[in-house]
């Protein structure tokens, strides 16, 4: 089953995120079932729903500042995907 994501991808400086993630795959242990590929997940739709009015709230959402950098492994179970935080650093 295709995940219903809203993301926005990395541009410059990808290649730095790709080494944080296959570093972060040998700290931790974690098995890579797919390929990484580095984004900013902005919001999740049901699979039924109008994604217009997701992307809409989002642009429309208020200015916020990032101040921690979670690594997130996602599950895809029966039920659907799971998410479980591995780590969590606060940005300086």
């Amino acid at each position: 089953r295709a995940a219903q994501v809203l993301w926005c991808g990395v541009g410059p400086g990808r290649d730095r995120l790709d080494d944080l993630a296959r570093r972060a795959v040998d700290v931790f242990g974690l098995t890579v079932t797919h390929r990484f590929v580095g984004h900013l997940t902005m919001a999740r739709c049901s699979p039924a729903g109008d994604r217009s009015s997701v992307v809409d709230r989002v642009w429309r959402s208020p200015q916020w500042t990032v101040d921690e950098l979670l690594l997130v492994e996602s599950v895809d179970e029966r039920e659907g995907v799971r998410y479980r935080v591995r780590d969590r650093r606060p940005l300086r």
